[in-house]
């Protein structure tokens, strides 16, 4: 009877363990619009777990399915999708050049600038993203288009905390995708898990500016676990 116990909470404990992963740890960014008083500023929000992330705005909805490796956008205007593989996870040694970029693509720089941003206390830090586009030599500033979306040079503030619920479990989700981030650097811009292990942190304050358009956003809601959110049909 007893060896029978032992067995039944093993087999309930395991079952729990993989019930929690299954559950996405979800949060909600807002836009700060100093200037646009008459519109209202865009939400972002996230869903992740160990083989999907599911990030979604006013206009579309970006799903990231890390077993399938593929990224789809679905536009919710017109109702169309876009699907793109990702290259297959590189070694700890390969350098793979699928873009004209590597994934050396990032610089990080950390401040001894702190502020409390809601409950957390943070540290700005930077990231140059187009490190490696100077090496492209073109005459115009290089834009590479990938994913669906253009990139380009930029710095990106984030201030980061180490205070974060959930953020355990999203530097063990980014460790294991690591190797995929590597064959596609680009992917980091989209897909925030994959700056979680470079930022050693959760960023709950993001300011950018891209093309003289400046985006600040600042964390909402913070990660939380909730049951599996779904993809739009046409991303499944």
């Amino acid at each position: 009877m007893r060896t029978f116990m032992i067995f039944l909470a093993l087999l309930l404990g395991s079952g729990m363990a993989e019930n929690a992963c299954a559950r996405d740890l979800t949060w909600v960014f807002g836009e700060k619009n100093r200037d646009a008083v008459d519109r209202p500023g865009d939400v972002v929000s996230y869903s992740v777990n160990e083989e999907r992330t599911r990030i979604e705005t006013r206009s579309e909805v970006i799903g990231i399915d890390y077993s399938r490796l593929t990224l789809c956008r679905y536009r919710k205007h017109d109702g169309t999708t876009q699907e793109f593989p990702l290259h297959p996870p590189a070694s700890a040694h390969e350098k793979v050049r699928k873009y004209p970029v590597s994934e050396s693509d990032y610089r990080l720089s950390v401040t001894d600038r702190r502020q409390t941003i809601g409950n957390y206390e943070s540290r700005l830090k930077q990231i140059l993203f187009g490190a490696d586009f100077a090496k492209l030599q073109t005459a115009r500033a290089p834009v590479i288009r990938a994913f669906g979306q253009d990139f380009t040079e930029s710095v990106v503030q984030y201030w980061v905390s180490e205070d974060v619920p959930g953020l355990d479990r999203l530097m063990r989700i980014a460790e294991k995708h690591e190797a995929l981030y590597r064959s596609n650097p680009l992917l980091r811009r989209i897909d925030l898990v994959g700056l979680i292990g470079i930022l050693h942190g959760f960023p709950v304050g993001i300011s950018q500016k891209t093309r003289g358009v400046e985006e600040n956003l600042i964390l909402l809601h913070a990660p939380r676990t909730d049951p599996e959110s779904r993809m739009p049909q046409q991303c499944r």
